[in-house]
Protein backbone atom coordinates (compact mmCIF):
# COMPACT_ATOMS: atom_id res chain seq x y z
CA UNK A 1 0.00 0.00 0.00
CA UNK A 2 1.29 3.42 -0.94
CA UNK A 3 0.25 6.57 0.93
CA UNK A 4 1.40 9.96 -0.29
CA UNK A 5 1.17 13.37 1.33
CA UNK A 6 1.37 16.28 -1.09
CA UNK A 7 0.20 19.84 -1.45
CA UNK A 8 1.34 21.20 -4.78
CA UNK A 9 0.72 21.01 -8.52
CA UNK A 10 3.70 18.75 -9.02
CA UNK A 11 2.25 16.24 -6.53
CA UNK A 12 -1.11 15.79 -8.29
CA UNK A 13 -0.02 12.93 -10.57
CA UNK A 14 1.59 11.01 -7.71
CA UNK A 15 -1.48 11.64 -5.52
CA UNK A 16 -3.66 10.15 -8.26
CA UNK A 17 -1.63 6.92 -8.38
CA UNK A 18 -1.22 6.44 -4.62
CA UNK A 19 -3.49 3.99 -2.81
CA UNK A 20 -4.22 6.69 -0.25
CA UNK A 21 -3.54 10.33 -1.08
CA UNK A 22 -3.45 13.04 1.57
CA UNK A 23 -3.32 16.78 1.15
CA UNK A 24 -3.68 19.93 3.24
CA UNK A 25 -6.46 22.53 3.15
CA UNK A 26 -4.02 25.16 1.90
CA UNK A 27 -2.87 22.97 -1.03
CA UNK A 28 -3.39 23.75 -4.70
CA UNK A 29 -6.87 23.14 -6.09
CA UNK A 30 -5.73 20.18 -8.19
CA UNK A 31 -4.07 18.54 -5.18
CA UNK A 32 -7.29 19.02 -3.18
CA UNK A 33 -9.39 17.50 -5.97
CA UNK A 34 -7.06 14.52 -6.32
CA UNK A 35 -6.57 13.76 -2.61
CA UNK A 36 -8.58 11.07 -0.82
CA UNK A 37 -8.07 12.82 2.52
CA UNK A 38 -7.71 16.54 3.20
CA UNK A 39 -6.21 17.61 6.52
CA UNK A 40 -8.06 20.79 7.39
CA UNK A 41 -5.69 22.29 9.97
CA UNK A 42 -2.48 22.03 7.89
CA UNK A 43 -0.76 20.18 10.75
CA UNK A 44 1.09 17.01 9.81
CA UNK A 45 0.63 15.65 13.35
CA UNK A 46 -3.12 15.47 12.62
CA UNK A 47 -2.24 12.63 10.26
CA UNK A 48 -1.22 10.54 13.29
CA UNK A 49 -4.63 11.15 14.86
CA UNK A 50 -6.36 10.18 11.63
CA UNK A 51 -4.31 6.97 11.43
CA UNK A 52 -5.25 6.07 15.02
CA UNK A 53 -8.95 6.67 14.28
CA UNK A 54 -8.71 4.54 11.13
CA UNK A 55 -7.00 1.72 13.05
CA UNK A 56 -9.71 1.73 15.74
CA UNK A 57 -12.45 1.82 13.09
CA UNK A 58 -10.94 -1.17 11.30
CA UNK A 59 -10.77 -3.05 14.60
CA UNK A 60 -14.44 -2.34 15.35
CA UNK A 61 -15.48 -3.46 11.86
CA UNK A 62 -13.55 -6.73 12.24
CA UNK A 63 -15.12 -7.37 15.66
CA UNK A 64 -18.60 -6.69 14.28
CA UNK A 65 -18.06 -9.07 11.36
CA UNK A 66 -16.75 -11.72 13.74
CA UNK A 67 -19.83 -11.42 15.97
CA UNK A 68 -22.16 -11.59 12.99
CA UNK A 69 -20.42 -14.66 11.59
CA UNK A 70 -20.57 -16.36 14.98
CA UNK A 71 -24.29 -15.55 15.23
CA UNK A 72 -24.89 -16.85 11.72
CA UNK A 73 -23.28 -20.20 12.51
CA UNK A 74 -24.82 -20.58 15.96
CA UNK A 75 -27.87 -22.85 16.12
CA UNK A 76 -29.19 -20.97 19.17
CA UNK A 77 -29.30 -17.53 17.56
CA UNK A 78 -31.54 -16.61 14.65
CA UNK A 79 -30.71 -13.67 12.45
CA UNK A 80 -33.66 -11.96 10.90
CA UNK A 81 -33.39 -10.92 7.27
CA UNK A 82 -35.06 -7.72 6.32
CA UNK A 83 -35.54 -6.17 2.91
Amino acid sequence: MVALVGDGLNDAAALAYADVSISFASASDIALDTADVVIMDDNLLTLLDAAAIAKETRSLIRKTISVLLNCYHSPNIRLYHWH
